[in-house]
């Protein structure tokens, strides 16, 4: 999984970390300079999606404590971007990656 960020990186990005996940939720976080790429479920449980967010769009990360309520033990954050995500169907997957890359690279640009 880890090659599947690194081959989506753009020139001049830089990865920062790669960060693997417990199901639900996200499988899999990569953090460039420029954006996050997620590797998580979307609106049907097991069914995977990669999505690339523009750092700019995320708005807070909070930590979830332990059961006891110990923030030092804690093992899971709360990552805050957009509270809504579209699915578009395309008809294949070359449409598909070609549509992510230009999406992702303009809107990393504003």
């Amino acid at each position: 999984m880890l090659a599947v960020v690194r081959h989506r990186l753009f020139d001049g990005e830089v990865l920062d970390g790669v960060y693997r996940g417990q199901p639900p939720g996200i499988h899999l976080l990569g953090m460039t300079n420029r954006r996050l790429m997620l590797l998580e479920e979307t609106t049907e449980p097991g069914r995977l999606a990669l999505t690339s967010v523009p750092l700019t769009r995320g708005t807070s990360v909070g930590i979830i404590p332990d059961e006891d309520g110990d923030v030092e033990a804690a093992h899971s954050l709360a990552i805050r971007i957009l509270p809504i995500i579209y699915d578009l169907h395309l008809r294949s997957s070359a449409e598909a990656l070609e549509l992510h890359d230009l999406l992702i690279w303009r809107i990393a640009e504003v």
